[in-house]
């Protein structure tokens, strides 16, 4: 498993969604993701047909679709 640092290496300090902004911004972007992300989470809710199953997500980037299943009681990793 890669550290942080390693990790920072693989993102550009442009990088579209900075997880160190704050603000405002970084709000509306939050919130703006998590209704982005709402047909992903019916899809995958669907076609697991169970929840409790384990989740990969490959290029997981912040990890807020992680984060949504998560809390609908999906095992996570990415």
């Amino acid at each position: 498993m890669p550290d942080s640092r390693e990790i920072e290496r693989f993102y550009p300090a442009d990088y579209w969604w900075n997880a160190r902004r704050s603000g405002g911004l970084k709000k509306l972007e939050s919130v703006y993701r998590k209704l982005a992300l709402h047909d992903h989470i019916a899809f995958i809710t669907k076609a697991a047909g169970v929840r409790g199953v384990d989740v990969l997500d490959v290029g997981c980037g912040s990890g807020t679709l992680l984060g949504l299943l998560k809390q609908r009681g999906f095992r996570v990793n990415g």
